[in-house]
């Protein structure tokens, strides 16, 4: 089983800077994401994404998305977070 820590896990200034314009009730459903996104062997809200320069996966929370992308085996960047209509 893989923890959460600051070692596995780095957020860019543009991900924080979006993720704390959000509302509170999102803030905390991604916060519980996080926590399931290391627990979970496989997780059905996680999708590879294809000819996206910009990240290799996003992951899916309601109406919002996560774009990520794996440094090395379990440390993992989050580079955006937005609404799905204004993401892609």
């Amino acid at each position: 089983m893989i923890i959460f820590t600051n070692e596995n896990i780095i957020f860019s200034k543009k991900f924080l800077k979006e993720f704390l314009k959000l509302e509170k009730i999102m803030q905390i459903n991604i916060k519980k994401q996080f926590q399931l996104f290391f627990s979970a062997a496989k997780n059905p809200n996680i999708k590879q994404l294809k000819n996206y320069k910009f990240a290799e996966y996003r992951l899916k929370i309601g109406n919002y998305r996560l774009l990520f992308s794996e440094l090395e085996p379990n440390k993992y960047i989050f580079l955006r977070v937005r609404h799905r209509q204004n993401l892609y």
